[in-house]
């Protein structure tokens, strides 16, 4: 846990370069997309640092600082804002700008599972009112008996890696 308010009152750049850069390197959506190759990096350890970066600028010129200054904020509620709000809006705006394709798709797929009666949650099941963030939701067919056994995440991954797929060429030929 960083050091924030003191490091917002001495206006200590370097620590709070050092604190920034600390959670960008440990954020699991930041770690997620460095993984499979979202974010580009040119040395070992730049897509961090391009990251920190984005973060001080855009922190800087939204007057956040200023803000958990202000608002007398905890050391563990400005970590939490940073981290939770700040390096994830970040993040996921650069993604949707980089990949517009895949967010619309993205988007179309959630929206259709989640209001067509084709599909069901299945991790709420016994407690309708349990919210989770939607990537962590459950959905399967309507059809699908409520008790229908279910496979653990390591598994999943390697039947989704065993689905065969063609790529596209630009011009809208398929790659063999």
């Amino acid at each position: 846990m960083g050091k924030w308010n003191a490091s917002l009152e001495k206006s200590d750049v370097n620590q709070i370069w050092t604190e920034l850069h600390r959670i960008v390197s440990s954020h699991p959506l930041v770690r997620a997309s460095k993984r499979a190759g979202f974010l580009v990096e040119e040395g070992k350890q730049n897509a961090y640092t391009d990251l920190t970066q984005e973060l001080f600028v855009a922190l800087l010129s939204k007057e956040r600082f200023q803000h958990y200054i202000d608002t007398q904020m905890t050391d563990p509620e400005i970590e939490a804002e940073i981290s939770q709000i700040e390096l994830t809006n970040l993040l996921t705006a650069e993604l949707r700008k980089r990949y517009p394709e895949s967010y619309r798709l993205a988007r179309r797929v959630s929206t259709l599972i989640q209001t067509s009666e084709t599909f069901k949650r299945f991790d709420n099941i016994g407690n309708p009112e349990a919210h989770r963030r939607l990537a962590d939701r459950l959905y399967g067919l309507a059809v699908w008996a409520n008790q229908k056994s279910r496979r653990d995440v390591q598994e999943m991954d390697e039947r989704v890696k065993a689905v065969s797929f063609q790529k596209r060429y630009e011009d809208g030929g398929l790659h063999r």
